[in-house]
């Protein structure tokens, strides 16, 4: 099971912001639970190479994305005083423009993320204040901005709903709670974590979780 949860967890979340094969292969080579399987010939590099590229066939759109949001990214550096959108459904849900050199970039929920000192170098690529950028990267920012936009709402209503949060990590949740209320509170959380804004609207959400004395995974 760790097995097929090294591989599975890691294509499908490192592909999804462009990992490519030597990346892969160095991550699943650094993986106590995968190394043994390359170490004895079970998998090896070309293993690697089909699986990203089954990845890229099946979920071609994630790549196409890739290309669409750096081509805007790039478009708002070489003309600073245009705006770009990219639209979902005949809807701008990302809004890209050039404030004096800082690319600026309109999420879904109105939040901004700010790239300063943005200029497309010599040989065709993104550099920013702290390095270089591509679609991959780019696409990695907005889908965990999003993803972080989406926690802080739900933190609030927890908060709101007499949910106490003592603690949250990435898209996890801690309330701490009255034991007596708790099946009550956990299917109150359960609720509020499924429930999509309007500016989410189509982002598929699901959500598990369970009561504990003490701090779990």
């Amino acid at each position: 099971m760790d097995m097929m949860r090294g591989f599975g967890k890691d294509a499908i979340l490192g592909a999804g912001y462009g990992m490519g094969v030597q990346r892969f292969y160095d991550n699943c080579r650094s993986n106590p639970d995968l190394r043994p399987l390359f170490d004895d010939g079970t998998y090896n590099r070309g293993f690697i190479e089909r699986l990203i590229k089954t990845y890229r066939k099946m979920y071609y759109r994630i790549p196409a994305f890739w290309k669409e949001v750096e081509a805007l990214f790039k478009f708002v550096i070489r003309f600073p005083n245009e705006t770009a959108t990219y639209d979902l459904n005949g809807q701008p849900k990302l809004k890209f423009w050039n404030d004096n050199g800082t690319v600026c970039l309109q999420l879904p929920s109105g939040r901004v993320l700010y790239y300063r000192h943005a200029a497309i170098s010599r040989d065709g690529n993104i550099r920013w204040q702290w390095g270089h950028l591509w679609g991959g990267s780019i696409t990695e920012n907005i889908i965990q901005s999003i993803g972080a936009d989406l926690l802080r709402l739900w933190i609030l209503d927890c908060e709101e709903l007499n949910i106490p949060v003592v603690t949250h990590c990435y898209d996890e949740i801690v309330g701490l709670v009255d034991e007596k209320y708790a099946e009550m509170k956990l299917a109150l959380m359960d609720s509020i974590m499924c429930d999509v804004p309007d500016w989410a609207e189509g982002c598929p959400l699901a959500s598990e979780g369970k009561i504990s004395t003490f701090y779990t995974k």
